[in-house]
């Protein structure tokens, strides 16, 4: 298993503060004290600070998703039926069927059985 280490002079995330002071900063902000000086008080940085007394999302890690959850669903089952049917594909195959050039609204409306029979020809 591989072990990450950290590069030099990379950004170093500090989570060195607990959650009664975060508590405290956003209390303290709502009160009417500036976001720098509650941050530099309370040892919480001033972004995440802002973050949740603005009560934004987080962002999840990675890149976003290129395909909606349900055409990954589709494209899955096309896949394992097409697997039932022995008839399995290889990554290529594979690829060309996710980069092939049905829209997202086509491949979702189109019934299994009509892009299996397309794929077979």
């Amino acid at each position: 298993m591989r072990r990450y280490v950290r590069k030099p002079g990379a950004r170093v995330y500090r989570t060195n503060y607990s959650d009664d002071e975060l508590k405290k900063a956003i209390a303290a902000v709502k009160k009417g004290i500036s976001y720098a000086d509650a941050a530099k008080e309370f040892n919480v940085p001033v972004g995440t600070l802002w973050r949740k007394v603005k009560d934004l999302p987080t962002k999840k890690p990675g890149a976003p998703r290129q395909l909606s959850e349900k055409c990954e669903k589709s494209i899955v089952a096309v896949i394992n039926q097409l697997t039932d049917w022995k008839a399995p594909l290889d990554k290529y195959e594979i690829r060309l069927l996710v980069k092939c050039t049905w829209t997202r609204e086509v491949l979702l409306t189109l019934s299994l059985r009509t892009i299996c029979q397309a794929l077979i020809g």
